[in-house]
């Protein structure tokens, strides 16, 4: 089953219920913590950096510099599957990096490195308001001791809860919870 993020997540998501039961029926599994040497980073699309008035070169470089200020693990870039069309392909070939000897992951916002916490990898973020904050940590000082959020079961549940079918989309639920826990809450 794929599933859609509804628009607000990145404004509402740590303000949803947890909601365990669509975690368990997304076959989502959260993993003990994975030990390992190497630094993966994963950079998001040139695209997208260049709405954030940058690009993927000059992130990955600052990202570098702040790595080597702070350790001298052996870094990886891990560029993104361009091109395929198999659905969960690209989180196949993640998921095969993450299990090869990685001790974190550094993203911007990506879903990366919610994939990473939850597979017992801890992450670094550099975009404070993104999704995925609430599941790494800004701090590049303390890269050799990040440890994962303890509450992460409880905040995947909440991002279950805004993960959404097309037929739920179809259906009208995606809105109705939409409405429910985060329209009420935002100004627009």
């Amino acid at each position: 089953t794929r599933y859609w993020r509804d628009w607000s997540s990145d404004v509402c998501s740590s303000d949803l219920p947890p909601d365990h039961d669509r975690l368990r029926l997304s076959g989502v599994k959260v993993r003990r913590r994975k030990k390992g040497s190497t630094i993966l980073i994963c950079p998001q699309s040139e695209n997208h950096f260049r709405l954030r008035g940058t690009t993927k070169q000059i992130w990955v470089a600052r990202v570098m510099e702040q790595l080597n200020q702070n350790t001298d693990r052996p870094i990886k870039v891990h560029e993104k599957a361009k091109g395929v069309s198999r659905p969960g392909y690209s989180e196949h070939i993640f998921y095969r990096a993450l299990s090869n000897n990685i001790h974190a992951v550094v993203v911007d916002s990506s879903m990366a490195g919610i994939q990473a916490a939850l597979f017992g990898v801890p992450c670094l973020v550099t975009d404070w308001d993104s999704t995925v904050a609430n599941f790494g940590n800004f701090d590049f000082s303390q890269i050799e001791s990040l440890e994962l959020p303890e509450d992460r079961v409880v905040r995947a549940a909440q991002l279950a809860n805004s993960q959404w079918t097309l037929h739920e989309i179809e259906s009208g639920l995606a809105w109705e919870n939409l409405k429910r826990y985060c329209l009420d809450s935002m100004s627009l």
